[in-house]
């Protein structure tokens, strides 16, 4: 079981950068850190399931991703990652160093896999949004134009 638990870990620190290459102004993300006491993976695990962010509901997670959008003027969409660190980890052993960079570095692959679905979710819904503006603009312009004959009447003042 726990090779397998391994395999999937190790699988999720190679993967690729997760992360949209292209940056949008209107995305902000924050990284912060929460420090995780111990110098045992017994230790580090207890701190991490009692200390971790919650999501309201009581339940505890060793990483947390949360997002908020301003209405302002601009739209934006601020999004929060808040990881673990240990604070000791000075004074980790070298297996122990070693696989806390792991399981850090996979923590913060999973958090910004949440970043990446919600920043192409907001900015598809921001296209979408912008694409029913313009064609309400579109609309209401050929209305007009329908409604005037597209200015044709204007013609006979070249005639005077």
């Amino acid at each position: 079981m726990s090779n397998l638990r391994a395999v999937k870990l190790i699988d999720y620190v190679e993967a690729e950068s997760p992360l949209a290459t292209e940056e949008d102004s209107s995305v902000s993300v924050l990284y912060e850190y929460y420090l995780v006491e111990g110098t045992s993976p017994e230790e580090l695990l207890t701190n991490l399931d009692k200390h971790g962010p919650g999501d309201g509901s009581g339940f505890r997670y060793h990483a947390l991703t949360t997002w908020v959008l301003k209405e302002n003027p601009n739209k934006k969409c601020v999004i929060r990652v808040l990881l673990p660190k240990a604070k000791e980890y000075d004074l980790f052993d070298p297996r122990l160093k070693k696989n806390w960079d792991l399981f850090s570095k996979a923590i913060e692959n999973h958090e910004n896999q949440h970043v990446k679905l919600i920043k192409s979710n907001f900015i598809i819904n921001k296209i979408d949004m912008l694409a029913q503006i313009a064609a309400k603009i579109r609309q209401a312009n050929s209305d007009f134009d329908s409604h005037n004959n597209h200015d044709r009447h204007l013609r006979k003042l070249l005639k005077k």
